[in-house]
């Protein structure tokens, strides 16, 4: 029988007896040396089969992962009521945003296929017949909303990833800032598409009689892109100083 001889004195002056039989640790221990019990009892000779007498298991506490604890700090952190009303919002808008465009795509080339039946009823509606001028005029309008949708709906996909890593708290990154720089430049081209659509929407209004159209530039929508263009700079530096601290650190 293999025996072990510990100084005594040793283990009374240590905090934990496991300390002094560190070296010795099982094979199943794979945690720092903190009063573990296991470390009291050696493995097996060599002599011995291992597969009859497997080492006792590892009783101590495991020092926590950083990396593990990270992943629960942010699983557990609470939910920002803000957040969560923001990202529910903005999800409906990306259903909206893909209903209209859907059904705008589909409505282009349905409006031509049944023309005669979408004059008689403008021609019912308005107690003038229509020309037939405007069957494409109407499927092109309807190609250029659904245009706007697709943009609208990737706006509101980049705002909702940018919801996302706030709630995650790691928003200075630099995919927000791009998500940032695209979001401005989508503002820009719903702004740009909307001219076309009004413009054709007199025309149609003044072809059909009484219908009526309304046209005007939006400076909102300029406003709007110029403060996106701004915090994707900021957010850009954000994350830059970041990556200059942890490099400092």
């Amino acid at each position: 029988m293999l025996l072990l001889n510990i100084d005594i004195n040793h283990l009374e002056k240590s905090p934990c007896p496991a300390l002094a039989l560190q070296d010795r640790a099982p094979p199943s221990c794979r945690s720092p040396a903190r009063c573990c019990c296991s470390f009291q009892r050696l493995p097996p000779p060599p002599h011995r089969d291992r597969a009859r007498r497997l080492p006792p298991p590892c009783r101590c506490r495991r020092s926590p992962d950083p990396i593990n604890e990270e992943t629960t700090t942010m699983s557990l952190r609470p939910r920002d009521p803000l957040l969560t009303a923001g990202r529910l919002i903005v999800t409906a808008g990306l259903g909206l945003a893909a209903l209209i465009g859907v059904t705008s795509l589909l409505g282009a080339p349905a409006i031509v296929l049944f023309r005669a039946d979408v004059l008689a009823g403008i021609a019912s509606e308005t107690g003038h017949a229509a020309s037939t001028q405007t069957i494409p005029g109407l499927a092109v309008i309807l190609l250029l909303i659904a245009a706007m949708a697709a943009a609208a709906f990737l706006f509101l996909l980049d705002l909702r990833r940018i919801i996302d890593s706030v709630g995650a708290g790691d928003p200075f990154i630099p995919a927000n800032a791009r998500r940032l720089t695209r979001m401005g430049w989508l503002t820009l081209a719903v702004e740009g598409m909307s001219w076309p659509v009004g413009a054709m929407g007199v025309w149609l209004a003044g072809m059909i009689g009484n219908a009526t159209a309304d046209f005007d530039i939006s400076p909102g929508s300029f406003l709007l892109a110029i403060v996106l263009f701004i915090l994707a700079r900021v957010f850009r530096e954000g994350a830059r100083m970041r990556d200059d601290l942890e490099g400092t650190v």
